[in-house]
């Protein structure tokens, strides 16, 4: 029968009936106990971390959510896109020349003291619309609180229909106002302005 090493010195066990089982499962189980122990461990480690970079995550993320909603918030009581009064005259300037003379005013900034933009459409179809395609934009004034502006457009065709309209960007959204139809056909008589 084949002898069992025991603590370092050679005993004569013989590896007969339970003591051979006792003692193999004995060392079976420490060995399992022990990978069980370091997968534990292993375990709780990435879980705290997890939950760790999840927690840190969750509470930057609210705080990034309301600044957020701060930010547009900000300087706006009603939250609505400002309403704009328009007037556009056009103004002969010589005998092949023509200026539009375009005039804004702010009449209901919509709770928003602050306009980050206001300018003037131009457009050869009706309804110009902010940044659009085929639509000159042209900005006259950035971050201000005044509720007027004016611009005299020069670059203009004659014996052509222009649509123009006013815009004002706020943390709301940008407002209009109504569409303005401009003939720059010239009348029989010209009297050049000067």
């Amino acid at each position: 029968m084949p002898f069992l090493k025991n603590s370092g010195k050679d005993t004569k066990q013989y590896a007969t009936g339970n003591h051979f089982q006792k003692n193999y499962f004995k060392i079976k189980i420490s060995t399992k106990q022990h990978a069980n122990r370091k997968n534990f461990i292993t375990f709780a480690l990435v879980f705290f971390w997890i939950n760790l970079i999840y927690f840190i995550m969750k509470k930057y993320f609210s705080i990034i959510i309301l600044s957020c909603v701060m930010l547009c918030l900000s300087g706006c009581a009603k939250f609505e896109p400002a309403i704009i009064d328009l007037s556009v005259t056009p103004m002969p300037v010589s005998s092949e020349t023509m200026w539009l003379d375009c005039k804004g005013t702010v009449t209901d900034n919509g709770g928003c003291k602050y306009f980050n933009e206001m300018g003037f459409l131009f457009s050869f179809t009706p309804d110009p619309v902010y940044k659009a395609e085929d639509v000159y934009t042209v900005a006259v004034e950035e971050n201000i609180e005044t509720p007027t502006f004016d611009l005299t457009y020069t670059n203009v065709m004659i014996d052509t229909v222009y649509f123009v309209r006013a815009y004002v960007c706020t943390n709301a959204g940008t407002g209009y106002s109504e569409t303005k139809m401009v003939s720059t056909h010239f009348p029989e008589t010209v009297e050049p302005t000067e």
